[in-house]
């Protein structure tokens, strides 16, 4: 399958970069919403220690938990609803 974004009629319309975040721009990210490393991690469903491991540079984090920290900067009440809704 490839990267893009879906056109409603089973294709995908053109192609995206997969998303990168380097550890300054998650700790901004966290850093905007006055929320600690705990926190934040709690809120998106992440190990506190896996959040430390990229903000500190030991690690990086793969394109879909930079898509969810992208969406939680950009819209954190719509994001924070669907991570507490239970699953039907």
């Amino acid at each position: 399958m490839t990267n893009g974004a879906h056109d409603g009629g089973g294709r995908y319309a053109a192609a995206y970069a997969p998303a990168s975040a380097d550890a300054a721009d998650i700790a901004t990210m966290r850093a905007d919403r006055r929320l600690s490393q705990r926190e934040y991690a709690e809120l998106l469903g992440m190990d506190v220690r896996t959040l430390q491991n990229w903000e500190q540079r030991r690690n990086r984090p793969d394109p879909a938990a930079v898509s969810l920290m992208r969406l939680f900067a950009r819209a954190p009440d719509i994001v924070g609803t669907i991570l507490t809704e239970p699953v039907a």
